[in-house]
């Protein structure tokens, strides 16, 4: 400047390398939630710095890092892209839904969700701690159609129509010919053409295709609907309801079951209230009819 005396410098523009527009090439399906083809992660929620950048690169390096959508670290949530520690973030609806005693369940765009108490394991995301917000189970690979929460135990079917379950077993209510305790879905024997399951308290129901019930687990008040008052392993047909059933929901020691054909609805087990609504308090080992009453005008 004049007052130094040093000569005045030319103005020259320099480039801002900092501002320069770098072009990134973004794959196509980059945000959809799935990785796919040119893309190292895609958790769909266009965040950065979250382990996962916005143009699906892959930034994580510690387990620290959850929502990366990939399987690179062993945090809980790389399987389905779902932190289950964190931020959460809310759920789109469910296709169903169901709640046990201590913990809850839903099907969400075929993906099952639980959340709650987990001393069972009947979140199935193979550990027993608690759940605060909906946590994906682990081990169901295929698109689930619905879920029933029982007790201290959790059952879906799949879009194949196999039936899997998991947590408490003590009573063989897993139906997989053990009484071991799984934190994981387990496959439910015999249960490959099935079309609805309902846990109860310590057993679990389920429809097949063609509308035969089956019962299993504890049958200390003839819930399985055999005959007996003895446990099953694994699936047993319930008396009467080899065809035409099209609902089911087993409860604490009962259970009951809607047909078609013949037209009606059926309880069996525990009767100590007249929850088997026939007219009496007497316990039943098979199904009985449920009676109605009709309004006088």
């Amino acid at each position: 400047s004049p007052d130094d005396g040093r000569p005045d410098l030319p103005d020259v523009d320099v480039p801002d390398q900092d501002a320069q527009d770098v072009e990134i090439e973004i794959p196509p399906g980059c945000g959809d939630g799935d990785v796919g083809s040119g893309e190292e992660c895609d958790d769909g929620n266009g965040v950065p710095g979250d382990g996962c950048e916005p143009d699906c690169t892959f930034t994580c390096e510690t387990d620290a890092d959850c929502d990366d959508g990939i399987p690179c670290t062993p945090d809980a949530c790389d399987e389905r892209h779902m932190c289950t520690s964190g931020e959460g973030y809310p759920m789109q609806g469910a296709d169903s839904i169901d709640a046990g005693e201590f913990h809850t369940c839903a099907v969400s765009s075929g993906t099952v969700y639980c959340w709650g108490s987990n001393g069972c394991g009947q979140i199935g995301d193979g550990t027993s701690e608690r759940r605060l917000m909906a946590t994906p189970v682990i081990g169901l690979s295929d698109y689930v159609l619905s879920v029933s929460a029982g007790y201290c135990h959790t059952c879906a079917v799949k879009d194949n129509n196999r039936a899997m379950c998991w947590g408490d077993n003590g009573d063989g209510q897993l139906g997989d010919g053990s009484t071991e305790v799984s934190p994981v879905p387990v496959d439910v024997s015999g249960g490959d053409d099935v079309n609805l399951v309902s846990a109860g308290y310590g057993h679990t129901c389920m429809i097949a295709m063609g509308g035969a019930v089956k019962c299993w687990g504890l049958n200390l008040a003839g819930q399985l609907g055999n005959g007996t008052e003895e446990g099953s392993l694994v699936p047993m047909d319930v008396e009467g309801m080899s065809a035409g059933a099209n609902r089911i929901a087993a409860g604490l020691v009962h259970t009951c079951a809607s047909k078609y054909s013949p037209n009606g609805l059926f309880c069996w087990g525990g009767n100590e209230i007249g929850q088997l609504g026939d007219g009496t308090i007497d316990y039943s080992n098979v199904p009985v009819a449920v009676q109605s009453l009709q309004f006088q005008t």
